[in-house]
């Protein structure tokens, strides 16, 4: 019970916009986070998110997050759902995710 208690200790919650014109979407630090969950809330029309990286949280230019092959990083999402946020994201100073939908809200919690 322990090292459950001291783990919930070293997480973030943060609530984000994500919206399908990319400068509108929130723009969040990896920190020194190693893992993270997207909470889709209730109700969401977002189907599909992408993710944009940056070395700076203003500013800066943002480009597409591609995995090993070039193929942009993708993760299919619903509402009422949850998914991991991707490894490719983890080197990323600061990262911004667009959706397929105009503006949702979503959670995001960090582990540090």
């Amino acid at each position: 019970m322990g090292n459950i208690m001291s783990n919930r200790q070293h997480r973030q919650y943060t609530s984000v916009e994500i919206n399908s014109t990319a400068a509108n979407s929130d723009v969040l630090s990896m920190g020194k986070s190693a893992g993270g969950l997207v909470f889709i809330p209730t109700g969401a029309t977002i189907t599909s998110v992408t993710f944009q990286v940056s070395v700076a949280q203003q500013g800066g230019d943002f480009y597409d997050l591609v995995d090993s092959t070039g193929a942009a990083v993708t993760r299919t999402v619903a509402a009422d759902q949850a998914f991991a946020l991707p490894d490719e994201l983890f080197a990323a100073d600061f990262f911004r995710m667009v959706g397929d939908a105009t503006e949702e809200e979503a959670s995001v919690n960090f582990k540090d």
